[in-house]
């Protein structure tokens, strides 16, 4: 269920993201008349929905969307796919290999990430360990006795006793 959730939130965004670039890309070349910026717009789009998107699928079909839609629109023939003449091709193709490798990148980043952070949590979990074994020994070498018990809100109490000796030298 969860991950049904993410798949139709990041669709959405996806969607969301690529009408956005569109409409930014219609008003730039309306006021404007340039068409210069649309490739590297759509790919500014690819990377945001590469950075907000779980895995490789929503970045790639990004990818093919845009390509797609700066054929269609913003190349001539205008508003008709031309994917015949050698012109069209290549500035589709360099526009797929280049916002494929931003979104793959995006993506694989995201991971390394993500995997950096789990690395780290389990080097703060190991450390704690330690710790607690050596307070634990050092407890015990004195005579005294360490106890843990679970908290009702949760997470753990730990206490220790330690034995003391009676003297008569008071100061």
């Amino acid at each position: 269920m969860e991950r049904k959730k993410h798949i139709i939130a990041d669709s959405l965004f996806t969607a969301f993201i690529l009408i956005v670039v569109f409409l930014v890309n219609l008003f730039l070349v309306e006021q404007f008349d340039t068409k210069t910026m649309t490739p590297m717009i759509f790919v500014l789009g690819v990377f945001l929905v590469s950075w907000q998107t779980q895995g490789y699928g929503f970045g790639i079909t990004s990818s093919l969307i845009s390509v797609l839609a700066v054929n269609w629109a913003f190349t001539h023939p205008y508003w008709a796919f031309d994917l015949i003449s050698p012109e069209c091709i290549s500035s589709a193709v360099v526009m797929l290999i280049v916002s494929t490798m931003t979104g793959a990148l995006t993506t694989r980043l995201k991971q390394q990430e993500k995997l950096k952070a789990e690395a780290e949590k389990e080097r703060m979990r190991s450390n704690m360990g330690i710790g607690l074994s050596v307070c634990k020994t050092i407890i015990k070498a004195h005579g005294g006795e360490l106890k843990a018990k679970n908290r009702p809100g949760g997470g753990t109490e730990f206490s220790f006793a330690l034995e003391m000796e009676e003297t008569d030298d008071v100061e």
